[in-house]
């Protein structure tokens, strides 16, 4: 006779131990994000961030991430295709959301800005949380640095002055510029190029992204995002255009103060001058 309990035991066991039909589900459940097709479609699901970090997952993923025109789209790396009529452009998120404030306005360790030390006092610009921060975003290879600023770009830096709506910007005498085109390198506006002109001092990011001052000092006429939000005209600028750039007058160009401790002397440069680039083109009307 069967001792009842050595049966209990050997039905726990039996139930503990997967059956090879159940082992066998698992791996070709596991083999589907190995498919390509299958495997983008959940990628492109994901959010920016995620998907970024989704590269470091294994070398199949990797190689898809690099090579799938959709997702590069999606990471703002190559631009999508043509905006439909009455579709909104889609801002580049992880600029939004992290970026914009935690590195492109601050102020830096390793290289004076313009806005930092001009308006730090004046208008609470900070330092970025850390040094070793900074070095993750100053990394050469670093990957923000190709991101485009808009879905899809139209690489149209739009000039606007409040203070006279009608002439935002004169570079000749007798001409009005409303906007610029601005390709570098024969290319659309990337992150990188924005944070090199901050560096030197062309102008300096504002309290909303993707829109910057001509002069750091006027930037404390402005108490708060919401203020600037409440302004239609600007707000339609920064959704439509690559950038937006606040381009009153100023009297005169700041001067930044050599740091003794920085043994290799900084290019600056003024608004003037990006306006002179090869690569700027100064235009007047309506931008498209």
């Amino acid at each position: 006779m069967s001792d009842p309990a050595v049966n209990i035991s050997l039905e726990r066991s039996t139930r503990s131990t997967p059956p090879e039909s159940r082992a066998q589900r698992l791996s070709d459940a596991s083999r589907i994000f190995f498919i390509p097709e299958i495997l983008e479609d959940i990628l492109l699901s994901l959010d920016m961030h995620t998907l970024l970090i989704s590269a470091r997952v294994c070398c199949t993923w990797n190689s898809l991430i690099q090579s799938s025109r959709k997702i590069q789209q999606a990471l703002f790396y190559i631009p999508s295709d043509t905006v439909a009529p009455g579709q909104p452009r889609v801002k580049n998120p992880l600029v939004v959301e992290k970026i914009w404030f935690e590195f492109i306005r601050t102020q830096l360790y390793s290289r004076p800005r313009v806005s930092g030390w001009l308006c730090g006092g004046l208008h609470g610009i900070p330092y970025i949380s850390s040094k070793k921060r900074e070095e993750a975003y100053l990394r050469p290879e670093a990957s923000w640095r190709r991101m485009l600023l808009q879905q899809p770009p139209n690489s149209i830096v739009c000039f606007w002055n409040p203070e006279d709506p009608d002439r935002p910007y004169s570079h000749h005498r007798g001409t009005v510029d409303t906007h610029a085109k601005w390709t570098p390198n024969r290319d659309y506006i990337r992150m990188e190029n924005v944070q090199y002109w901050v560096d030197i001092g062309a102008f300096s990011p504002g309290l909303l992204p993707f829109l910057c001052w001509v002069d750091p000092l006027l930037m404390k006429k402005v108490r708060s995002r919401k203020t600037l939000a409440r302004d239609a005209v600007l707000t339609q600028y920064v959704a439509q255009f690559d950038l937006t750039i606040n381009t009153e007058d100023y009297d005169g160009y700041p001067t930044i103060i050599p740091d003794p401790d920085d043994p290799k002397p900084r290019k600056q440069a003024w608004f003037p001058e990006w306006c002179k680039e090869r690569d700027v083109t100064l235009l007047g009307g309506e931008p498209d």
